[in-house]
Parts: C-alpha cells; sequence; structure tokens
C-alpha cells in the first residue's frame, strides 16, 4: 500500500507526464539550432558560450505585424534561481523590469535582469531596424 505522500508524488509525476511527455532520452543538443516563430516574427538561434553553456541569439523583424505591436517576446515572466542577461547587437530592445520601462541599444552594453524580478522584453516601438540581440541565463 502507498503512502498518503507517495501517492501524491507519484500522480504529479503521472500528471507532469500527462502534461508534457519526456522523450526516452534526454539530450543536451537542441534537435535545431535555429528556428522562426509562428509568424515569421523572430528567428531563434542556441549558440554554446566559450564556458559551455547555453545562449540564444535572437531577430525580431521590425517589418513583421507582430514585432510592430510589441508581441514578440515571452510575456511578462520571473526565474527564481536564474539571472537574465541581455547583449543588444543591432535595434533598441525593449524591457519591462520590476514595472519600469527601459529601451536599450549597443551601447548600453550588458543588461542583467536578477533572478526573483518580473520582466518581459520586445522590440522597442522606436527601433527603427530589426532587432538583434544575444540572451543568456546564470547560472
Amino acid at each position: 500500500m502507498l503512502s498518503a505522500a507517495r501517492l501524491v508524488k507519484r500522480s504529479v509525476w503521472v500528471w507532469q507526464l500527462w502534461l508534457s511527455p519526456r522523450p526516452k532520452r534526454r539530450t543536451n543538443i537542441a534537435s535545431q539550432s535555429t528556428f522562426t516563430t509562428a509568424g515569421g516574427a523572430a528567428v531563434y538561434e542556441f549558440l554554446i558560450e566559450d564556458d559551455g553553456s547555453w545562449g540564444v541569439g535572437e531577430t525580431h523583424f521590425i517589418d513583421n505585424p507582430i514585432v510592430k505591436a510589441g508581441l514578440s517576446g515571452p510575456p511578462l515572466h520571473i526565474h527564481l534561481a536564474q539571472d537574465e542577461n541581455f547583449t543588444v547587437e543591432k535595434g533598441v530592445l525593449g524591457t519591462i523590469t520590476d514595472g519600469k520601462t527601459y529601451a536599450l541599444t549597443k551601447a548600453d552594453g550588458k543588461l542583467t535582469i536578477k533572478a526573483g524580478t518580473r520582466h518581459r522584453f520586445w522590440c522597442h516601438e522606436s527601433s527603427t531596424e530589426d532587432l538583434v540581440f544575444h540572451g543568456w541565463i546564470d547560472p
């Protein structure tokens, strides 16, 4: 007979498998190194950093209606245990960080959003060209 705690743990595990089936073999390499979002708003490229960690290069296309509407980035979210970092290569990156809006360019250097901070990002409406930036999580 299963204890109540073990039954709950097992039920959660079954629920997780139903919600998001796990592959038989896990990998640390993406099956595609580059993909385009629905609607063609952005291209994501998985990068392996010099230290072996993963990063993402993103290009958001300024002429796309989704990008023009400020909807090409993720919704407001939080990383509980990781800092998220960005460097802009081209265009203007809009961010909301703890309720304040910022517009960042290449000249601004690296932006670090600390763990536990509510944030989102997108191609800022002041950008006159495609937004190209690099993002990574630490640790």
